[in-house]
C-alpha cells in the first residue's frame, strides 16, 4: 500500500518512520528536499494532480460503495420500524 505525506517535515519522517516497514511512503514538498531512505521525495504542490497522479500509478478510488451501504443500512431501520409501527402498534 502507498501513503503520501503531504509537507513531510519532522513530524511527517516520524510517521513514516513508523510505517516504512508495513508501507511504501512518498514525502510531498514544494522544495527539493532530501528524505531518509524510507521516504521517496516528490517535489510539487497538493494542487498539482498530474504530479501526484502520475506517482500513485492507480486509479483514486472514491467513497460511493461506503455511502451506498450506509443508505442500505438507514432505509433497512426506517422499513423496519415502520414495520413493527404498522403490525405491533396497530398503525
Amino acid at each position: 500500500m502507498k501513503i503520501l505525506l503531504a509537507g513531510c517535515g519532522d513530524i511527517g519522517q516520524g510517521v513514516a518512520a513508523k510505517l516504512a516497514p508495513s508501507y511504501q511512503c512518498f514525502g510531498l514538498r514544494r522544495s527539493a528536499f532530501v528524505f531518509s531512505d524510507r521516504i521517496t521525495s516528490i517535489v510539487g504542490d497538493l494542487t498539482d494532480q498530474k504530479r501526484i497522479a502520475t506517482v500513485f500509478e492507480e486509479k483514486f478510488f472514491s467513497a460511493i460503495n461506503f455511502a451506498l451501504f450506509f443508505l442500505g443500512e438507514y432505509t433497512n431501520m426506517l422499513l423496519n420500524s415502520a414495520i413493527f409501527v404498522i403490525f405491533f402498534l396497530g398503525g
